[in-house]
């Protein structure tokens, strides 16, 4: 199954990837299953990332939106990635959040693909005060999660900010169902980034081994959240086609 058969790509609209490992990954994919296609990409974020291979694609980098538009539309590449400028350990820094409007409105025939937040390489965790670093604009996001934030396993294994679980727990191993409520906390990775649009979640880390439990997860996930949730991937970033599922 194709990632694109499930979320809808529009052109001048951003589409936001927000949560845990496997963003990258999930980004690029979208960037190959459109590879075929007339759209223009432009790829950003809105944090850190580490700059990709240029291969066909252009890097621009630039703290003037001025000068990145200009230079965006004297491109006669079809793949675009930008930002900021580069970190001392040689990431891309990411662009304002406001910059993300003035590009949908610049480049309306562009599908523009942001990473927006992170998790630190864990597998869930609670927004700090600054975040997420959703752009506003965003009509769609897409979260990550790891299907082993909800194993019996310890919050300081899985979690980023694993303190804001110990502090709601009785325990340090809350239960499945407690895992999935969370996230629908006030700084919980689906509420704590409302946006006036789509929501999807990518279940990742998903194998043949756990594929019964990761069905239960997306079931219990979309009972929860009810209408906030356009539907869960079922997949794994590490394989050749990511996503494998979807329920709704």
């Amino acid at each position: 199954m194709k990632f694109t058969d499930v979320v809808a790509i529009v052109p001048g609209r951003a589409l936001s990837f927000v949560g845990c490992g496997g963003k990258t990954s999930v980004i690029e994919s979208v960037i190959k299953e459109l590879s075929s296609s007339n759209m223009p990409l432009i790829h950003t974020t809105t944090t850190k990332i580490w700059v990709p291979e240029a291969g066909d694609r252009l890097i621009l980098i630039s703290d003037n939106i001025e000068l990145l538009k200009e230079k965006i539309m004297k491109s006669q590449k079809k793949m675009i990635t930008i930002g900021k400028g580069i970190t001392e350990e040689g990431k891309l820094l990411g662009i304002p959040q406001q910059w993300i409007e003035t590009l949908e409105q610049a480049f309306p025939s562009h599908c523009l693909l942001v990473e927006a937040d992170g998790c630190k390489g864990r597998s869930i965790k609670f927004y700090g005060d600054n975040e997420p670093c959703v752009p506003n604009g965003s009509q769609t996001r897409v979260i990550l999660l790891g299907l082993d934030a909800f194993e019996d396993r310890e919050m300081n294994e899985v979690a980023h900010r694993p303190q804001g679980y110990l502090e709601n727990f009785h325990g340090k191993r809350p239960t499945m169902r407690e895992r999935i409520e969370s996230l629908f906390w006030p700084r919980g990775l689906i509420s704590g980034a409302e946006i006036h649009g789509d929501t999807y979640v990518f279940l990742n880390k998903v194998t043949d081994g756990n594929l019964t439990l990761a069905r239960e997860i997306a079931k219990t996930i979309l009972t929860i959240g009810g209408s906030q949730i356009a539907g869960v991937m079922i997949g794994n970033t590490r394989t050749a086609e990511i996503c494998w599922e979807v329920m709704e």
